[in-house]
């Protein structure tokens, strides 16, 4: 399975859980701070507590929290 079908997938998967944790704003793909192409969480609240509930990896997929604040609509 070629790899960004199978980061699609992955991130299919989980999305609906992450998305609705207090503090996460948007769900993306893009590439990590190590370098790898993984799955991208945003949020606005304490990372530290969310990598409690969010993996680093999810079958060998990297999973970065990403602090970006609040998004807003201008």
């Amino acid at each position: 399975m070629n790899n960004i079908v199978k980061i699609r997938e992955v991130k299919r998967q989980h999305e609906g859980a992450w998305i609705i944790l207090p503090g996460v704003l948007a769900i993306g793909i893009g590439i990590t701070a190590s370098g790898e192409t993984g799955i991208i969480v945003s949020t606005s609240g304490d990372v530290n507590a969310l990598r409690k509930q969010i993996p680093e990896r999810v079958e060998e997929i990297p999973v970065e929290l990403r602090y970006s604040g609040p998004i807003l609509a201008q």
